[in-house]
């Protein structure tokens, strides 16, 4: 498990808490800081967006797509070539 994953658990073990903090609040009738709850789960789906946006690639997608085709394209052409030129094409 990444550094990553560990907050992401981390974050929706809070928001699970909130979750039962809110739950109990309701059951009892007790709404007076539901402003503060309400705030803090917000903090906590932000931070949860966050977290699952960030790549876990050292580099960007583009330059792996890049560079995987500057080397893997001219390989495929030349076997392509190879095929065709062995079956008569």
């Amino acid at each position: 498990m990444d550094a990553r994953d560990r907050a992401i658990a981390q974050v929706e073990d809070r928001l699970a808490t909130l979750d039962a903090r809110v739950h109990d609040r309701i059951d009892a009738g007790r709404l007076d800081d539901a402003q503060a709850l309400e705030q803090q789960i917000d903090s906590l789906s932000v931070e949860m967006a966050n977290l699952k946006a960030l790549s876990i690639w050292p580099w960007e997608t583009s330059t792996l797509t890049g560079f995987l085709s500057t080397l893997v394209l001219p390989i495929l052409r030349w076997l392509l070539q190879r095929i065709l030129a062995r079956t008569g094409f």
